[in-house]
């Protein structure tokens, strides 16, 4: 959180520091904590969001104490392929809609949920599986129609500010807005991507940027040109 404090997640329980780093405190366990693929806070470290492997995000709001996070509170838990069960309840037989064959199970992989991001701001969560990027409305708690793109999604990271989300693949980037349309995307030539962040500087700030780091050890620094709509690289 932007305390500065460490969260930690071990065998099904939720560990968080002090701001000295000397002690650590639980804040809670649960069995559907074992399976957490990712974690994420939101900018203003109000949410915290957790991906797990069975294809499902959690979303919980962290108190605070004394200006110290202390502990969590269970906001929603969002099934992430709802979209997909749903359309597939719709093909089956419209005269016993209710009869689900076991066979479905073997037709359909859930596949991993590596990373997340949340907006406080715009009330809207996102998480990356395979070449989709999947959405969450956190203000009416309900799952939204996913985004796919031409290439498998590793890394997200919202920036609320200029109301922009940022996708990355191991050898491509993506530049969607807020509301899930996707406005550039671009193919890299260089090492591929390990992690991606946004700038915190005010939008009316000349040459605004964003970062990515990539597995030779180097850092890329972008800007982006809405007129031609394209990334351009002003740093490495």
């Amino acid at each position: 959180p932007p305390t500065g404090q460490l969260l930690f997640i071990e065998e099904g329980v939720v560990l968080i520091s002090n701001k000295n780093m000397t002690e650590l405190s639980k804040v809670t366990e649960a069995d559907l904590l074992l399976t957490v693929s990712s974690v994420k806070f939101s900018n203003d470290g109000y949410y915290l969001g957790m991906t797990r492997r069975d294809g499902s995000f959690i979303l919980y709001k962290m108190i605070y104490q004394k200006g110290e996070a202390k502990g969590l509170k269970l906001i929603h838990i969002y099934p992430a392929y709802e979209e997909r069960l749903q359309s597939d309840e719709k093909e089956d037989n419209p005269i016993e809609p209710r009869k689900i064959p076991l066979k479905k199970t073997e037709h359909h992989h859930i596949a991993d949920i590596i990373d997340c991001t949340i907006s406080s701001e715009h009330f809207i969560a996102f998480a990356a599986s395979e070449n989709k990027v999947l959405q969450f409305d956190i203000g009416l708690s309900m799952t939204m129609p996913s985004i796919t793109l031409d290439f498998n999604v590793q890394h997200l990271e919202v920036d609320d500010t200029a109301a922009l989300l940022y996708v990355a693949g191991l050898t491509n980037l993506a530049v969607l807005s807020i509301s899930g349309q996707i406005l550039i995307t671009k193919r890299l030539t260089c090492a591929p991507i390990t992690c991606i962040a946004t700038s915190r500087l005010p939008e009316y700030f000349v040459g605004r940027f964003f970062t990515t780091g990539h597995s030779d050890g180097s850092m890329s620094f972008w800007s982006m040109n809405f007129r031609n709509n394209d990334l351009q690289q002003i740093g490495r």
